[in-house]
């Protein structure tokens, strides 16, 4: 398990990092790194304030997505690595 920080998130899981692209080229690395070991991708979580749950965050080709956003009130679940790894698992 990953958690994730971020200034703002959706309800499909997306988060606004601080811009420099950090925790996604980390993410990534890290799902590659584990996939070549043969291991299951790490499940990858943001932890938010309600306030900080928005309608849309800007989006470049390299952010990855959460598995999921968890706040004192609610729980999003997203499409992230550990997602579609058990929908492909799921699939055979």
């Amino acid at each position: 398990v990953v958690l994730a920080p971020g200034v703002a998130f959706t309800a499909a899981c997306h988060r606004l990092g601080h811009g420099k692209g950090y925790y996604d080229c980390f993410l990534a690395g890290l799902q590659q790194r584990r996939r070549a070991a043969g291991l299951a991708p790490a499940f990858v979580v943001g932890l938010a304030l309600d306030e900080q749950v928005v309608d849309a965050v800007p989006l470049d080709a390299h952010d990855v997505p959460l598995d999921a956003v968890v706040t004192p009130t609610r729980v999003f679940h997203g499409s992230g690595a550990a997602h579609a790894d058990h929908a492909v698992a799921a699939q055979q």
